[in-house]
């Protein structure tokens, strides 16, 4: 068997810290959840297309996947999913990072916070020839403040 032709590392710029709203926690609890779905379950490009798409969507796609087009996020995890220890890499780290945002956002709705401030890291799937990212995932929620 070939090699793989694609290898895991920490996104440059990972991790960054940012504040987020509840609704946008809301939105990243649930791509960060479809991002374990897909690499759990095979889904068609179309499939995971018509999942994510959506105008409100738009910007935690490019949050979670790198890409905040839902076909190319279809696409790059098409790219991905016969490479079984690449997926299982990102799948490990966004089931993490899944857990970690849902007890965030029970937070945030159990106290009426309005607002918290996030550090966010992500893993990428990246061509070993080019280097260029094929997919990101976020595999790392760790919590900073929450605001009233």
């Amino acid at each position: 068997m070939a090699s793989p032709i694609y290898g895991v590392q920490k996104s440059e710029g990972s991790p960054s810290t940012s504040t987020f709203t509840k609704a946008q926690v809301l939105q990243l609890e649930t791509a960060i959840g479809k991002s374990v779905d897909f690499l759990t379950t095979k889904k068609t490009a179309s499939q995971i297309e018509s999942s994510l798409s959506g105008a409100d969507q738009i910007a935690s796609n490019a949050v979670v996947f790198g890409f905040g087009d839902a076909k190319t996020v279809g696409e790059r995890f098409q790219l991905v999913w016969n490479e079984t220890s690449i997926k299982d890499n990102l799948k490990k780290g966004a089931t993490t990072a899944n857990k970690n945002i849902s007890g965030v956002f029970e937070k945030m709705m159990a106290n009426g916070y309005k607002t918290v401030k996030l550090t966010i890291s992500n893993k990428e799937a990246y061509n070993l020839a080019s280097k260029r990212t094929i997919l990101k995932v976020i595999d790392s929620v760790k919590v900073g403040t929450y605001s009233k």
